[in-house]
């Protein structure tokens, strides 16, 4: 369900030392625990340049990354209700925000705030978002978004060659899907 588009871009924000991960979300709220679940497993192939929210807040995290000259880009990764079906990913500029980032949120501050103020510092940022197919209190991820992370981290995280020199992505535009 990650569109080949999606795929390829994630891929070279990836392969970019540039870019910084903020995976957010509430393990106890079912699907909303998938960004959680994708930076982890990210983690220990990209050291330095990911964040869990559990871990360390998004906005401790935000804070810590405006004046940081190492991160130029900064990828957020969470669960978000877009109106499609479960599983299904879909990647959000800092344009999107007011469309698709609700202002209330079950973050202490909104996604679509943390994106405007590292963008105020010449930071790029995106969402790189998950439909949940539930928000339920205690309640299990669902397998429709279980598959999409398992594909994500197949098709993606697994083909990055952690070993190869990482290139910036600069000069390249990145498109909104």
């Amino acid at each position: 369900m990650i569109p080949d588009d999606a795929r390829a871009l994630l891929a070279g924000l990836l392969n970019d030392p540039g870019v910084a991960v903020i995976g957010l979300g509430n393990r106890d709220r079912a699907d909303d625990g998938a960004g959680i679940e994708i930076a982890g497993r990210m983690k220990s192939a990209f050291s330095g340049r990911i964040f869990i929210e559990p871990e360390q807040g998004a906005e401790s995290a935000v804070l810590e990354l405006l004046d940081d000259e190492r991160f130029h880009h900064v990828l957020f990764i969470d669960a978000v209700d877009f109106k499609a079906e479960p599983g299904t990913i879909r990647l959000f500029g800092i344009g999107d925000a007011d469309d698709f980032l609700p202002a209330f949120s079950t973050h202490q501050a909104p996604v679509g705030l943390l994106m405007r103020l590292l963008s105020e510092r010449g930071k790029k940022c995106h969402l790189f978002g998950i439909q949940p197919g539930s928000t339920e209190i205690f309640g299990d991820m669902t397998e429709s978004v279980r598959t999409a992370i398992l594909e994500l981290n197949e098709k993606v995280i697994g083909e990055i060659d952690i070993e190869a020199p990482r290139r910036p992505l600069r000069g390249i535009k990145l498109s909104y899907l």
